[in-house]
This record gives C-alpha cells, structure tokens and sequence, in this order.
C-alpha cells in the first residue's frame, strides 16, 4: 500500500519532467541520472553501485525506455575514449535501434542475425585477454589507472533470459564476465522479463545493482530487490516506474523513468561525434572469417583449387 500510494504521487508530480532536467554525473565512475525519485535525479553508477547490474519488468513496464536513457545520458556526459558499448537485443531487435547513432557504440547484435549475436558474446572471452594483456604492458592494477588508453565497455542485453535459454553455453561467457569484470572495466546491464531461471548465482553475486520496474510475481521481484514492492506497483500508472536498489541502499528507492526522445539523442550524438573526432573505437570482436577463400599464386608456385 505505501508504495502504491508514493507511486501515485510520483507519478503526478514529475511527469513532465524531461532528459534536460536530469543533470550530469561526475567524478571517476560511471554515474549516471536515469530518472527523478523525490523531486531530486537519481544516480545510478556501474563502478561505485555495480560493477554488474540485473533489471527486471514485464512487458510494457518501461524496461527499453530505461536502458535507452541509461545509455543515453552516459554517452552525453561521457567520450568513447571513457567508455563505449555493446548492446545486444534478443527480443526482436527494435530496442537500440536508435543508439546506433552515437560514436561510442561498438555494435547492436540481435537475435535478427543469431549466429554474429551468439559469436560476438562467446568473442567477449578474447576483450578479457586483451584488456588483462594491456593493463599488463601499462603496469596497471585495473582500468582506472589506464584512462584514456582503455575506455569501459559496458554490454547491455536486453531479454537475457532468451539468449541463455537459447544457448546456455553463455551462462559460462557471462559469469567470467561477471566474475573478472570490475578490474578489467568491462560493466553488465542484464535485463530480462524474468530472473527465477535465467540468473545463475555467478551472475546475481557481482550484480549488486538491481532495478525492478513492475512485474507479475511476488517472487521476482524478491529475487531481485529482497521485497515483493514490485509486484505491488499500480498497474494503470506503472509504465516508466522503476524501484531502484544499490548497495549501499536499506530499501529500494522509487523512481519515475525519465524518457529520451530520438530528437534529444540526435543531439546528443552531434556533440559525441564532435568531441570523438579522430578516436576509433574498438569493436570487441573480430568480423568472421569469409565462407571461402581465393588461393593466389606465392613463392613461384601454382595454389590447387580446393576442389582439385
């Protein structure tokens, strides 16, 4: 009951607010502004509060909105020489489509083309190598002392629960990720419509950051945030609500979902690309090898055809 009624008065009084009321997030992390709890923004940051984190919502809760501003206001307050992205949508392939845009995005897999999705995140294993390799050459405990060599790469999926279902080999790819991930400055945003299943402990364990925007089971949302709050969110109004729980919170904290709408992103990636002129940012993953290969002549001797 608390949390519907809080919800109701959220929900009138900051509707209207806007990406442009949420301000910038500073310091040597990776904070950023998704959203207004109590008149005031909330900021969430995948160092400080993470370094993984879990969302969770039923279809229709919000859960694309947030993830878009999410990685919104990261790339508006940040370069691609401090962090960039992989974002992977199994669930239709629609969510990112309007990141694609910005400077500091590597790649949008889908489940559109499941085979480069699938072999991209097995690829994140060889990102580890070379980030441990680097941090190696530059004498470097972890990414923070190699700023402005090795940006944070931040991998967002959008419906985990059916990329592992399809192919659980994954769960293994993701739990190292999840396990060595803090040193190397490589961050999960991993939400999914449900978690009872889906989530393995190695995940859950490095994922202190939890949102929950509403769902249907009581047990998902304790499987989540340690309370059933949000399966009590109020159905008509609960689109773009989210309960935000991080470390060092005694409860969740209600928030309303701030919306980025596509002409804010066009602006945001106008300046990004300004500001990352001459910066290349480096896909975490190498293009397949082509389905054949053209033998030419080398060293004086005449290649066989394959077939020969």
């Amino acid at each position: 009951m608390l949390h519907t009624r809080a919800a109701a008065t959220l929900g009138s009084q900051e509707r209207g607010s806007s990406l442009a009321d949420l301000p910038p997030g500073t310091g040597t992390g990776l904070a950023a502004a998704v959203g207004i709890s109590g008149g005031e923004a909330l900021m969430v940051d995948l160092v400080h509060d993470g370094p993984h984190a879990v969302v969770v919502g039923m279809t229709g809760s919000g859960k694309s909105e947030l993830l878009t501003t999410w990685v919104a206001t990261l790339c508006r307050d940040r370069s691609p020489r401090e962090v960039t992205f992989l974002l992977v949508d199994f669930k239709g392939g629609r969510t990112f489509d309007a990141l694609t845009r910005l400077p500091h995005v590597t790649g949008v897999l889908t489940d559109l083309d499941e085979a480069k999705a699938v072999r991209a995140v097995e690829s994140l294993r060889a990102e580890i190598t070379h980030r441990e390799r680097m941090l190696a050459e530059l004498a470097a405990r972890d990414v923070s002392e190699a700023a402005g060599t090795l940006p944070r790469l931040v991998i967002v999926v959008d419906e985990y629960a059916a990329l592992v279902a399809t192919h659980p080999g994954l769960h293994e790819v993701f739990g190292d990720l999840a396990a060595r991930g803090r040193a190397l400055g490589m961050h999960l945003i991993l939400a999914s419509q449900r978690v009872a299943g889906s989530f393995r402990d190695a995940v859950l364990a490095n994922a202190p950051l939890r949102v929950a925007l509403r769902v249907t089971d009581a047990g998902e949302s304790r499987a989540v945030l340690g309370t059933p709050a949000a399966a009590a969110l109020p159905a008509p109004r609960t689109r773009g609500l989210a309960l935000v729980r991080r470390a060092s919170d005694d409860a969740p904290v209600l928030v309303r979902v701030i919306p980025c709408p596509r002409e804010a992103l066009v602006t945001i990636a106008a300046r990004a690309e300004a500001q990352a002129a001459g910066v290349v940012v480096r896909a975490p993953w190498l293009p397949a090898l082509p389905a054949s290969i053209r033998l030419e002549r080398s060293s004086g001797v005449r290649a066989r055809s394959c077939s020969a």
